[in-house]
C-alpha cells in the first residue's frame, strides 16, 4: 500500500471518533493527533487531542498569518480552536509505516492534500453523512450535552451537509452501523 493519509470530517456526533478507533485498531495505529482549546469530553483519552490553552493556539494563528510555519491550520470551530501540525501527520504515518487517520476540521482536506501529495503521499478525504436529526440528537444526548448545544449542533450539521454534498473531492459515507461505515471506508482505502 502507498503511504496514505485518510482525513475524516462530519458533524459532531456522526461517528468520526468511532470510525477512527476502528481504523486504528485494524491497522495497528496511525492516529493523527490534533491540538484543541476545548475541554475533554467524559471518557475522552489524551491521545485523541493535545488539549491546550486558547491563547497558545491564538498565538500560532497569528504567526501563521505572517510567516509559514509547520502548522497546517489553526481555525475556530464552535467557539474552540483546532490546529494541526505537520509533525503529527508524519508521526502517525511512521507508526504504521503506511497509513494515517485523522478527524479534521471541515474544509481542511485540501490543505492536507496540497501539503503531502507532492511527496507522493496519497490523501483521501472521507466525510460521514448526517444520520438524521433524531439519531444525531440521540447520540449527542448520550454524550450528556445540554439541549441548547444539541440544537446548535444539529443546525450546524445541516449546514455542513449541504456544503459537503457539493464537494466533488470528498468520499461521502452513508450512515449505518459502525461496522457498515468501517467497511465503506476500507473499500475506499483499497481503491486506487
Amino acid at each position: 500500500m502507498n503511504r496514505t493519509i485518510i482525513t475524516i470530517t462530519g458533524a459532531s456526533g456522526v461517528g468520526k471518533s468511532t470510525l477512527e478507533e476502528s481504523l486504528i485498531e485494524h491497522f495497528g495505529g496511525g492516529r493523527i493527533v490534533s491540538h484543541t482549546s476545548r475541554d475533554p469530553r467524559p471518557g475522552e483519552i489524551k491521545t485523541n487531542y493535545v488539549f491546550c490553552q486558547k491563547w497558545k493556539l491564538r498565538f500560532w494563528m497569528c504567526i501563521n498569518i505572517f510567516c509559514r510555519t509547520d502548522y497546517l491550520w489553526v481555525i475556530n470551530a464552535h467557539g474552540n480552536l483546532y490546529a494541526a501540525h505537520t509533525s503529527q501527520f508524519y508521526t502517525a504515518l511512521n507508526e504504521t509505516g503506511s497509513i494515517a487517520f485523522g478527524c479534521i476540521s471541515d474544509g481542511c482536506h485540501q490543505i492536507v492534500a496540497d501539503r503531502f501529495e507532492p511527496e507522493g503521499i496519497v490523501c483521501k478525504a472521507i466525510h460521514l453523512l448526517h444520520p438524521g436529526d433524531s439519531e444525531l440528537r440521540r447520540r449527542l444526548e448520550g454524550r450528556k450535552e445540554d439541549p441548547v448545544t444539541i440544537e446548535r449542533r444539529i443546525e450546524n450539521s445541516t449546514k455542513l451537509e449541504k456544503k459537503s454534498l457539493k464537494n466533488p473531492n470528498l468520499y461521502l459515507i452513508e450512515p449505518g452501523s459502525p461496522e457498515q461505515v468501517f467497511n465503506q471506508v476500507i473499500d475506499i482505502i483499497h481503491t486506487t
